[in-house]
């Protein structure tokens, strides 16, 4: 749907990130990064480019680092694996970072709908610490409703990534009267959690609390439960 690509701008020493793709997705994109604003374990708000009147692409700081599948290949290159501290400490960065997009102050709530370790960057943060930031909002949700940001507050845009899907957006796909919420979000982020406690991204999704028992006896009980709690079908919004 959109792909990145570096372009190294020589003149002014820099690098950045440019997305293109389809325009419906880039101005979504576009207009809930103008809701957002500058917040916590969000991507910084990109530059827009336009083209003969409209939207070509998106202007975005280089994560130096990749996305979330990229480092964890590059830290288990050193034949080390995550402990539950360090997973869970990488997952309450992104859980800030989706939480400030579910409560803007006066804004109503943005939901992401497409959470995954790819839409998961890394940057450089301080003392050399990774810093993990969301991104990629092109099939975004937005629960206000005013004419300045059409495009995100419209029916929503069908789509993501289905090993993601809350089972509610599932059902979306085939019945209109479903709208996003922010429980899409929640349960998104339980199978993140998830993957980074078992230190793997492939197909893993049956029986998920069974194989999680069997990952680390390290594991805390409660962050077991937590888990759980987040890909339950009978989830609240608020977790």
């Amino acid at each position: 749907r959109a792909r990145f690509f570096c372009d190294e701008t020589k003149d002014v020493f820099r690098e950045v990130a440019i997305k293109v793709g389809d325009k419906e997705a880039l101005q979504r994109e576009f207009e809930a990064h103008q809701l957002l604003g500058v917040q916590s374990h969000i991507v910084i708000p990109p530059t827009s480019h336009l083209k003969d009147g409209e939207l070509f692409c998106l202007e975005y700081e280089l994560a130096q680092h990749g996305d979330l599948y990229k480092y964890l290949e590059t830290f288990q290159g050193g034949v080390r694996q995550l402990t539950a501290m360090q997973a869970t400490s990488i997952f309450l960065q992104v859980v800030t970072g989706v939480a400030n997009a579910h409560s803007l102050e006066g804004k109503g709530s943005i939901i992401h709908r497409d959470l995954k370790p790819g839409n998961i960057l890394v940057f450089e943060g301080e003392n050399g610490r990774p810093e993990f930031r969301v991104t990629d909002f092109g099939i975004s949700h937005s629960t206000r409703k005013t004419p300045s940001v059409s495009s995100i507050t419209k029916e929503p845009f069908r789509g993501g990534t289905p090993d993601y899907w809350s089972p509610q957006q599932k059902a979306g796909i085939l019945n209109p009267d479903i709208n996003p919420d922010k429980r899409d979000d929640v349960y998104s982020l339980g199978k993140i959690w998830y993957q980074l406690l078992a230190n793997k991204f492939e197909d893993i999704w049956s029986d998920l609390e069974g194989q999680l028992n069997k990952i680390s006896p390290e594991i805390p009980k409660e962050i077991k439960e937590l888990v759980m709690q987040c890909v339950d079908e009978d989830r609240t919004e608020d977790m």
